[in-house]
């Protein structure tokens, strides 16, 4: 999404913005991984997440995470008109 701001400079404040949002989620994915040792499944996981305080944990990073989605889903941009090949007359 950052690489792509550029081209798009109306709405590139805002891309730039949700990147960083969407970069910081991201973050978090990877420490409720190492939460539970890891991010695949098997036995050492399993007794992790048997653990009260690992699923609190995770409850905790997900709560930021969904957090940190709705604020980068919430960024606004001005339309402008769609500029296609059919809009432009071209088939």
């Amino acid at each position: 999404m950052q690489e792509q701001a550029p081209l798009f400079p109306p709405a590139k404040a805002e891309l730039e913005n949700a990147a960083q949002l969407f970069g910081e989620e991201a973050r978090l994915a990877l420490q409720m991984g190492e939460a539970i040792g890891g991010m695949r499944m098997g036995e050492k996981q399993a007794l992790l997440l048997a653990k009260r305080e690992t699923r609190e944990e995770l409850v905790r990073l997900i709560r930021q995470a969904k957090e940190l989605d709705m604020q980068a889903a919430c960024h606004p941009v001005a339309p402008e008109p769609l500029r296609t090949p059919i809009s432009r007359g071209l088939r």
